[in-house]
C-alpha cells in the first residue's frame, strides 16, 4: 500500500537562485510564501517574524544570502573569485 500524502508545509522554499518563505504571521487561516530577492529583503522577512524558529532563521538568512550571490553572478567561476565573493558579503 502507497504511503498517505502528507498536508504538510514547507516553511521554506529554495532552488537555486530563488527563495520563498511560508509567512508564519498568516498561519493557521491563509498559506501565503513571501519571494525573498536579496539578503536585504531576508533581514526583513526575519525582522517582520515572517520565519520563526532559530533553525528556519538561520537557513533563511544563509539562503537569501546565497539568493543575492547568484543573483549577481557571484557564483560563477568564470565571474568571481572566493575573496571578491567575500569582499560583496562583507559590504
Amino acid at each position: 500500500m502507497p504511503p498517505a500524502e502528507s498536508a504538510s508545509l514547507e516553511a521554506i522554499r529554495y532552488s537555486r537562485g530563488a527563495l520563498a518563505l511560508l509567512d508564519q504571521r498568516l498561519l493557521p487561516a491563509v498559506t501565503e510564501y513571501a519571494q525573498v530577492a536579496d539578503a536585504g529583503a531576508g533581514h526583513d522577512a526575519i525582522k517582520a517574524m515572517l520565519v520563526r524558529g532559530a533553525p528556519a532563521i538561520a537557513i533563511a538568512g544563509a539562503l537569501s544570502l546565497a539568493v543575492e550571490l547568484v543573483a549577481h553572478g557571484w557564483t560563477d567561476k568564470a565571474n568571481a573569485s572566493g575573496s571578491e565573493a567575500a569582499a560583496h558579503i562583507r559590504e
